[in-house]
Parts: C-alpha cells; sequence; structure tokens
C-alpha cells in the first residue's frame, strides 16, 4: 500500500522551527562582539589554500594548482589517477557543501540535512531509485578504466575531508552544527554517478507535456489542445539537418539520404481518453516541488550551440559556440578547470579544459588539444506515464493480476524519527503515485473507453524513463575527453545514453559535425503524447533506436551547424519518431539568420561575432504582433501613451527599453485572456482565482437564481515558475495560427453586463494594452520615459538551500542580485521568464563560451557566479557583473597562457 505521509501542517511546522533556529544563529553572524568574532573566523576558515604546498594522501608524484585572479583552477599530473585525485581535492575545497546537498538529492537523503519538510521529496526520489541504478551502473556497466578514474576522484575528495569539518568545510555546515549533529559522510564513487541521474532527470524528456495535455481535457476538446500543440513549422523553422536518412536493409543513418516518415498520430492512447484530471495534476504539484537543478519545464528553455567552419571564419579555422539555459543558482552549477598532463602519453592520457560539475570528474564541455564539443538538449521523448489498475499487492497485464516488484525504503530524518516507506513497481516502472495520499487518487477521473478495466477507486500511474535503466554515460564523459577526431567523438557519443543531447563538434584539422546520441525507446502502440494504458502490453516499449541509426552530420555544405533545441531532422526522411515536442525553432532560427547575414557575398564570422551572436535579444513574438497592436484605436490617451512606446521599436530587448517592457507586459497580458483563463485550474497559477463554468464533473444547477449559467470561483494551483501559458516559442506558433482569424473562439472571453468580454481579437489586444499599463504603471511608475526592461526583468542568484527560504537575513547572506537584465523567453541571449507568473528571471545562459580552433588562448568563456561556493570569498560572484554586461574572460590553455595569468599556485605532495 502507499506509505503514510506527514500532513502539511506538520511539514511547514517542523521546517520553521529548524529555520527560527538557523536564523538566530545567523543573526549572531550579523552581530557584534562575540558574534563578530565568529562570524569572520567561521567564514574564513572555509576558505581554500591556493599557495604553498599541501601532502595529498594518494599521490604518486607532485601535482600543481594554478589558478587565476577569478579562481578558476589549471592542475597539471603526471598520471591520470593524480590528476582526478586533485581535481576531487579542488571541487571539494570549493564547493563541498553544493557536492553534499547534490548527493543527498540522487540520494533521496535530505531530510537527514533540512528535516522533516523533505521527507515527501525524498520519498519520491527513493521510489525512482536514482542511487540503485548508479550503484548497478558501477558493478556492471562502467570500464574499469572509468571506475580507476572514479575511485581516484573519490579519494581526492576524501582526503580534503579528513582533514576539515564543521566551519572549515564551509559556513553552511556551521550553521547546521549548531542546529543539529549532522556530519558529512565520505564520499563514494556513485555520488559522482547518481549526478547523472540529477542531470537526465530535468532533461527527462515530455513527462509535463503528458500532464498537461491530459489536464487540459477537463476544460477543452481534444481538436482545442491539439490547436495549443501545433505541428513544428518546418517550413519556416529550420532543423538541425536538413537532409539525411536511414538505410532499411543496414540500419545505418546516411546524412545525404532521404526517405520514410516518423510522424506520431498526435492522438491520446486508444483506451485511455483524453483526460487525467485531479490525480495527475497531484502529480504535477509533486514534480513542482522536486528540487529543480537545471530550470523549470517549459518552450523556452534549452540551450544554443553552433559551429562554424573555417570556410566562413575570420581564422580560417572553426569557431564554436555554446551556452546552456538552466536554472539560475548561487553558485553556478559549473565549475571551470582544466585538467593537464605535463607528458600526454599512456600514463595520462589528458589535456582538457572546459566546464565540470563540483562532484564528478571530467569535464563536460569543453576542448582538449584536438577536438572541441557543446552540447544542448535535444529533446527526445524517453519517459512515458502509465495509468496502472491496482490491488493492494498487484497490478492488471494483459487480463492477468500480477505481484507488484517491492523494497523498503527507510528514510532518516534531522530532529525527528526515521520513516519507512514501500517502492511498489510494475513492468513499466515505479508507482510514482504512490508518494502522497493526493496522488494515490491519480486515475480516479481519467475518461476511458468500455475495453478498460473498471476503474474502482482510481488507477494509479507509473513512471518508465530511460535513466532508470544502467548504462555507460559516465564512461562517455572521459571518451570525450579523450577523444582526437570525429570517429572517436562518434564512439564517445554512443555511450552518452541518458541525457539525450545533441553534441556539435569542431577540430583543429577544420573539421565540424553533429551526433544526436541517447538512448531513445521504440514503442509498441502509442506515441508518448499522453499516458498510456499500462495494463495493456501492446502499449509497452519494443526497444530503442538503434545507435547506428541516429542522426549525424559531418562537414556539411552549408558549412554551419546550429542547434537551439530545434527539431532535429524532419519525419519526412527519418523512420523513427524521436518526439513531438521538439522547441519550436525561434532560437535556432534566430542564429541561423544571423550567420546567414554574416556570410552571404563572403562574408567572415569572427570571435567577436560569435559572442555578439550569443547576446542578440531580438523578439520574435515582437516582431510577429506588434504591427497590429500599432494598428489597435486606443482612445484613453493614458494607454495611448503606452502603445506610443511601439512606434519605431526594433524588437531587441535591451535591459533599458521601455518598449521592450510594455511589449512583454501585452504578450503576458494577451495570454492570460486569450489562453490562460480559459485552462484549467490545474494548471493557471496558484492562489490566482477566476468565476468560471464548473467542471463537467460538478453535480449542481447549470444555471443561477436568475437564470444565468451558474459560475463557481475557482483558484489556480501551480507554482508561478510552472504555470501556463510560459510565453515560450510554443505560444508563438499558436497565436501565430489564429492572427489573421479576427473571429476566431480563442479571441473571446466572457464577461459581465457591466464589463463585456473581447468579442474578437482586435478588443483582446485592446484590453491587453489597458491591462498592460495598468500593471507597469503598478510597478514601474507612472512615468513611461523611466519604465526599463531589466527594472521588471530582474535576476537574484540564489543559494539552492539555506538562500531559498527564510526570514531575509538567511537570503542576505547567501544569495546575491538582483541584476537588470535585457533578452527574453526564446531570445538567443534566453533570460527566461514565464508569462504566466511573471516577469522574473528563472533560466539564464549559464555559461557562454566561444572556442577558437586557430589558437585556443584566445576562445573566451564565462560563468554565472564564481569558482567558490563559499559567500563571502572573493570569487563567489565575480564573473556576474561580466556575465550580466555580456562580457567573457580571455580562456588560457597553453602552459604558457596559464603562466601568464596565475595569480596562485598550490604545490599537492604525495
Amino acid at each position: 500500500m502507499p506509505a503514510n505521509n506527514t500532513g502539511a501542517s506538520g511539514k511547514k511546522k517542523g521546517r520553521r522551527a529548524r529555520i527560527l533556529v538557523i536564523t538566530l544563529v545567523l543573526l549572531l553572524v550579523a552581530g557584534v562582539g562575540y558574534g563578530t568574532f565568529w562570524s569572520v573566523s567561521s567564514v574564513r576558515a572555509s576558505f581554500p589554500e591556493t599557495t604553498g604546498s599541501l601532502k595529498l594522501k594518494g599521490l604518486s608524484k607532485p601535482v600543481q594548482v594554478k589558478r587565476d585572479e577569478y579562481g578558476v583552477p589549471q592542475i597539471y599530473a603526471d598520471t591520470d589517477e593524480d590528476l582526478f585525485i586533485a581535481q576531487g581535492y579542488v571541487h571539494a575545497q570549493d564547493r563541498f557543501w553544493e557536492m553534499d546537498v547534490r548527493r543527498h538529492i540522487t540520494a533521496g537523503r535530505l531530510s537527514e540535512m533540512f528535516g522533516e519538510s523533505q521527507v515527501e521529496t525524498d520519498a519520491f526520489l527513493r521510489t525512482m531509485g536514482w542511487r540503485e541504478v548508479a550503484k548497478e551502473e558501477y558493478r556492471t556497466k562502467l570500464s574499469e578504466r572509468t571506475k580507476e578514474y572514479l575511485r581516484a576522484y573519490t579519494a581526492g575528495v576524501n582526503a580534503y575531508l579528513a582533514e576539515h569539518e564543521g566551519a572549515s568545510l564551509s559556513v553552511e555546515y556551521a550553521v547546521l552544527g549548531l542546529t543539529g549533529d549532522y556530519r558529512p559522510h565520505k564520499w563514494s564513487p556513485v555520488d559522482s554517478i547518481a549526478w547523472l541521474k540529477a542531470m537526465a532527470w530535468d532533461l527527462r524528456g515530455n513527462v509535463q507535456q503528458e500532464i498537461d495535455r491530459s489536464l487540459m481535457a477537463s476544460r477543452l476538446s481534444p481538436e482545442e489542445i491539439e490547436q495549443l500543440y501545433p505541428k513544428y513549422p518546418f517550413d519556416r523553422n529550420k532543423p538541425i539537418l536538413d537532409r539525411g536518412s536511414v538505410d532499411p536493409v543496414s540500419d545505418e543513418f546516411s546524412p545525404n539520404a532521404s526517405a520514410g516518415t516518423g510522424e506520431g498520430s498526435g492522438l491520446p492512447p486508444e483506451g485511455t481518453g483524453q483526460q487525467v484530471q485531479g490525480q495527475l495534476a497531484s502529480l504535477a504539484e509533486t514534480l513542482d516541488q522536486l528540487p529543480t537543478l537545471l530550470g523549470p519545464s517549459g518552450n523556452g528553455i534549452g540551450s544554443n550551440s553552433w559551429v562554424i567552419a573555417g570556410e566562413h571564419s575570420a581564422t580560417g579555422k572553426p569557431l564554436l559556440a555554446n551556452d546552456p539555459h538552466l536554472a539560475p543558482q548561487m553558485p553556478s552549477l559549473w565549475y571551470q578547470m582544466g585538467l593537464h598532463c605535463r607528458t600526454v602519453g599512456d600514463a595520462c592520457g589528458f589535456d582538457v579544459a572546459g566546464y565540470t560539475f563540483s562532484g564528478m570528474p571530467g569535464v563536460v564541455i569543453g576542448h582538449n588539444q584536438q577536438v572541441a564539443w557543446g552540447m544542448t538538449n535535444l529533446g527526445a521523448d524517453v519517459s512515458d506515464l502509465y495509468l496502472e489498475k491496482v490491488t493492494s499487492d498487484s497490478y492488471l497485464l494483459d487480463g492477468k493480476q500480477v505481484p507488484f516488484k517491492t523494497r523498503k525504503e527507510t528514510i532518516k530524518v534531522a530532529g525527528g524519527e526515521p520513516r519507512e516507506i514501500t517502492v511498489r513497481s510494475t513492468a513499466n516502472g515505479p508507482l510514482v503515485s504512490d508518494r502522497s495520499s493526493e496522488l494515490a487518487q491519480v486515475g480516479k477521473k481519467a475518461p476511458v473507453n468500455n475495453a478498460a478495466p473498471d476503474r474502482g477507486s482510481g488507477y494509479a500511474v507509473s513512471l518508465r524513463w530511460t535513466a532508470l535503466t544502467p548504462g555507460r554515460s559516465m564512461d562517455a564523459v572521459f571518451a570525450l575527453n579523450s577523444a582526437r577526431d570525429f570517429d572517436q567523438f562518434r564512439k564517445a557519443a554512443r555511450l552518452f545514453e541518458v541525457p539525450s543531447q545533441n553534441l556539435i563538434y569542431a577540430d583543429t584539422k577544420g573539421n565540424i559535425g553533429y551526433q544526436a546520441p541517447g538512448r531513445i525507446p521504440v514503442r509498441g502502440k502509442g506515441d508518448g503524447r499522453y499516458p498510456a494504458p499500462g495494463w495493456d502490453s501492446d502499449y509497452q516499449w519494443t526497444g530503442y533506436v538503434p545507435q547506428s541509426a541516429l542522426p549525424y552530420e559531418y562537414n556539411p555544405e552549408r558549412g554551419y551547424i546550429v542547434t537551439a533545441n530545434q527539431a532535429v531532422i524532419s519525419p519526412e526522411d527519418y523512420p523513427y519518431a524521436l518526439t513531438d515536442d521538439w522547441g519550436y525553432g525561434a532560437r535556432s532560427q534566430r542564429i541561423n539568420d544571423l550567420i546567414e547575414s554574416k556570410i552571404k557575398d563572403g562574408g567572415k564570422i569572427s570571435t567577436d561575432d560569435m559572442q555578439s551572436m550569443q547576446l542578440d535579444s531580438s523578439s520574435e513574438i515582437g516582431e510577429l504582433l506588434t504591427p497590429y497592436l500599432k494598428t489597435i484605436e486606443v482612445k484613453d490617451p493614458y494607454v495611448r501613451e503606452a502603445q506610443q512606446l511601439l512606434e519605431g521599436w526594433d524588437y531587441t530587448q535591451d535591459p533599458d527599453s521601455a518598449a521592450a517592457a510594455y511589449f512583454n507586459a501585452v504578450w503576458r497580458n494577451v495570454l492570460k485572456l486569450a489562453f490562460g483563463d480559459k485552462l484549467p485550474k490545474e494548471l493557471r497559477v496558484k492562489g490566482e482565482c477566476l468565476r468560471v463554468r464548473p467542471p463537467a464533473d460538478d453535480s449542481g444547477p447549470l444555471e443561477d437564481l436568475d437564470g444565468n449559467a451558474r459560475l463557481v470561483r475557482e483558484c489556480g494551483m501551480r507554482a508561478a515558475d510552472q504555470a501556463q501559458p510560459d510565453g515560450g516559442d510554443r505560444w508563438y506558433e499558436v497565436v501565430r495560427s489564429i492572427l489573421e482569424d479576427e473571429d476566431n473562439r480563442w479571441w473571446k472571453t466572457s464577461g459581465t453586463p457591466s464589463a463585456p468580454g473581447a468579442r474578437n481579437r482586435d478588443e483582446l489586444l485592446a484590453r491587453a494594452m489597458k491591462d498592460a499599463r495598468w500593471e507597469l504603471t503598478a510597478k514601474l511608475g507612472k512615468d513611461v520615459d523611466t519604465w526599463s526592461w531589466g527594472r521588471l526583468h530582474q535576476l537574484t542568484l540564489k543559494n539552492q538551500t539555506l538562500g531559498t527560504a527564510g526570514p531575509g537575513v538567511v537570503q542576505w547572506l547567501f544569495n546575491r542580485g538582483p541584476w537588470n537584465l535585457g533578452g527574453g523567453e526564446a531570445a538567443v541571449n534566453a533570460t527566461g521568464w514565464r508569462a504566466a507568473g511573471g516577469y522574473e528571471v528563472i533560466w539564464v545562459p549559464s555559461m557562454r563560451m566561444v572556442v577558437n580552433l586557430d589558437d585556443f588562448d584566445k576562445s573566451r568563456w564565462i560563468n554565472l557566479t564564481g569558482a567558490s561556493g563559499h559567500a563571502y570569498h572573493p570569487n563567489y560572484s565575480d564573473q556576474t557583473d561580466k556575465w550580466a554586461k555580456g562580457e567573457m574572460l580571455p580562456w588560457a590553455y597553453s602552459d604558457k597562457a596559464v603562466n601568464r595569468r596565475t595569480e596562485d599556485t598550490l604545490a599537492l605532495t604525495p
């Protein structure tokens, strides 16, 4: 049976009590006398030693760690093992608190650190079993070489832990030490592997879209739902590959062939109907509460990467750019680092630099002596929800009752009693609906056809996801780091099973390329767009797309490759269904257009040009919608004053632009009026209430006492950064499809005798312009000349634990900002915001890099924050101002360049 869960009030009280104690301690930190001494000694105690000499257990030979003025380390060693021992040690020096929190997330052990408030989150994570999968990967999947590197990295982390505890690890431990008895345990290789599961979770595919489409069915017809999820505009926004297909005999992908079709049906699977209402809302709520490690879901999120061949570059060799769009956090998800073998050979095979994850060995994105690579999320549909007909100890499959596979999990709780849960799994995967009393009702209202089994008290919901099958993605990291040519790069990519990423490539010989890797399922029935009937094995996965059949490209004739979460290839040319839920290509097509505008008539692209493209803030929806807004007859001079800001606007979203501020407010209100107010409560912002017609299952009268259609008060249920409409480029396509149809039903809104609703497009646009004027007056003041997009669109960097809850003093100690930003939703400079929830920046280019394959020392990079995870360290946020301005730092790679920029040198000796 589902595990019992603590009530919300109990959890809140436990969390408040713990935060109050922490706050009292931090008030002492900010105080005088003994408090001041405690503050200085505690904070400085955790700052790492970066000069002199330290003995490090496990080293075979001396290692040097050279840091520049931004604290970015370059490590030099003579063996692979020494290199990764030192990497583990240096990561722990700067980021161990972050590493410790991460491993508690992936293991479902947050309650051990933060108490009762995290029990439900831990239970959900234990149900998915990330750490168990990571253990199995270590035992049975990874190469012995990879295990050696993981053990070396682990030894380095543990060497640091052996010498540091409490305040000397991080000021956060000083706080926890005064509010409980928590002590970090030793690091293990599994801790490193499990982080890839967290990375995969936030890039898991279309689970949210499955839920949202199902929830919409309580208010919208199937045709209306499909209108809100239009087909990808292949005729306007280019896919990554403009040709290519799979040989039907060999199952080999050929970049120059074309044939076949792989497009899904776009319809709910037979037997599930088109609604999953309150139950899937509960699942969505639980997903919202999980730590969002990489960013909120939505069509505007993703990443940019592109590579220019030497024929089009000013250097004569390729240029490669990458900027992943992830959740802003303090410190940044990324950690810049160089890993250098003094002599590259059999004993020491790495000379690589780039962006790493603290807690994991190797470099995730970067370059070595010959090869550079970048990543964006491919967006393949690698996860499915299944409705399950269950009893207390079994589930229905093909007409027979099958016993659950079960396991017990014990969750330890700081300051409380341990909790035991039972994890139940079907042939499709774990029952995610077991994790709360609300989720136990998943499927209760889901309409099904007559062939479906009796629902009883409701269907449960299971999750099938590729990352829950052990794989070799950790092997892929080291293989990428040591790749020397495109063949080796592709072999490494084949190991990168989860998450599925678009990998771009360039080498010093002038070649460019692309590979779509990943473990992508082939389905029996269904297309993954709606929850499938778990009781019918015909809907189970039948295998995976063969690795040989996955799309790739090498030195295309056009001379460049762009990946920005758009469709990989037209389904008319490709026989396998990768997903129907691509990003819609606004960013990718803008990058394509910028490149084409540069190279036409023989023009060349420079490193400066690549950097400028990353900062492009042009608004596609602004260009589409503004001409219509300018023609609306506005009689109110107060609103007309705001409308005039759009005259002459060039559609760029600079931080000081008043026009961008007003347009984005209008866009937000257009979406709310045309679509948001018509969505079910489960998709709208929590606490925002409307009077609407009753849902279909309401048993009350159809009319009120006056004979009018009865309305009920209904309040939204979803977190602001997860609500719909999100305003991403899917909504660009939705609006584009109805813009010429002035009387389309989406333009019509409900009203009252005293306040009539909109009857057509122009009336709705006029209402949105009026509402936007009043909204910005409240937020920015009456004088439109003082308005600016940056004042609305602000970034605050928050420590992901102590900086996200509690009184202001907690946030003041650990958080930084705000910064007024330009850019916007689905712009190349993707400083994302959620139209339903407000203008706050909720995802960002988490780093930016431009790699120069002609001279690596002329490459550039920048991180969102600094290298250090220690509050008040000089390198805590020292890159953020430059990042916000679009500036970048020189990226030293060669020995000579590194020595020129070195500020501190630390010798690590055996």
